[in-house]
């Protein structure tokens, strides 16, 4: 249990984080006056930083140590998604949401690369559906973590 939590603990953080900037930080800028619109231009920066990122790493991703890069973007990541939560400025919580993206588009298949190596070769169906489940549960944490952070913002 505690390797299967290890091999999806960046996961789970990337949705928690992701999370965090999808329900949280929209509230919090609803609270301080801006707009529906300049708030969907964050989610605009934001996928389209993912996107890039995405196309570029699919390049190099062989050439990178995916356990100290996953653990370095984890730590960007969290940085810049508390960071978002005091700034004020619409400009640099633009730039902060599209370098999100962009280290979500690098930890996501990053993430995939770290489970399948850690798989032991031979695997039954009983042993992927606990996986699976155990990827499911994570991703849930994430996400109830996520909406509590932003309930209890405003």
């Amino acid at each position: 249990m505690i390797k299967n939590l290890l091999i999806y603990a960046p996961s789970f953080l990337t949705r928690y984080l992701v999370q965090l900037m999808l329900i949280a930080l929209p509230w919090i800028l609803q609270r301080g006056g801006v707009s529906l619109p300049v708030i969907s231009n964050t989610f605009t920066l934001f996928f389209a930083g993912s996107v890039i990122s995405t196309i570029m790493v699919s390049s190099c991703i062989n050439k990178i140590s995916v356990n100290k890069t996953i653990l370095i973007l984890l730590l960007a990541m969290s940085l810049i998604a508390f960071s978002c939560l005091s700034i004020s400025s619409i400009a640099i919580i633009y730039v902060l949401r599209f370098f999100q993206g962009l280290i979500v588009g690098v930890l996501r298949p990053l993430n995939q690369i770290l489970v399948q190596e850690s798989l032991p070769e031979k695997e039954d169906a009983k042993m992927r559906a606990r996986r699976a489940s155990f990827s499911q549960v994570y991703a849930a944490l994430g996400m109830a973590l996520g909406g509590a952070v932003g309930a209890h913002a405003i």
